[in-house]
């Protein structure tokens, strides 16, 4: 099997240095990267081009929810796996919303982070576990379709104005 290339963004020390050390005991993961925030995650994902990044929600400056819409947008094979602390349907709505292909609660064991990687890696929808959610609502929010930058008009973000793009 092949590794699945992953890079991690958290704002958090101690949960990248436990992500790191837990993905080192992962054979089939080869971890490209770990970053803080948005701005490095992006800039991590033009030279390392991961299969899976697994994104922070509330993060500084620009959340993850932001962060998933403008991986989308410009990097579409990427997938995208949401990690947060949160576990109520409006930030797992959101997530999905904005392209989330998966969806961790941060007190997810190791084989559920397995699990989630390798079902999303293989174009499936994960959701955790532990979110508050019943079968049917995993369900339903599995089948929202994905809105487009266009269709979200100005409710998106400008990624010339928070990540310095060049102009399209």
């Amino acid at each position: 099997m092949q590794k699945i290339k992953l890079i991690v963004v958290d704002d958090h020390p101690m949960v990248l240095e436990g992500l790191r050390s837990m993905f080192a005991q992962i054979a089939f993961v080869d971890l490209l990267a770990t970053c803080t925030n948005a701005y490095e995650a992006i800039e991590a994902i033009k030279k390392q081009n991961p299969d899976i990044v697994i994104t922070d929600i509330n993060m500084p400056e620009v959340s993850g929810i932001d962060l998933a819409t403008k991986i989308k947008k410009e990097y579409a094979g990427v997938k995208i796996i949401a990690m947060s602390t949160f576990n109520e349907r409006s930030y797992v709505t959101q997530m999905i919303q904005n392209g989330s292909d998966g969806y961790l609660v941060k007190n997810a064991t190791k084989e559920e982070i397995e699990e989630a990687i390798l079902s999303v890696f293989e174009g499936k929808m994960y959701m955790s576990v532990n979110t508050n959610m019943s079968t049917a609502d995993k369900k339903e929010i599995s089948n929202i379709p994905v809105i487009s930058s266009r269709e979200k008009g100005s409710a998106g973000f400008d990624c010339r104005r928070v990540y310095q793009c060049p102009d399209s």
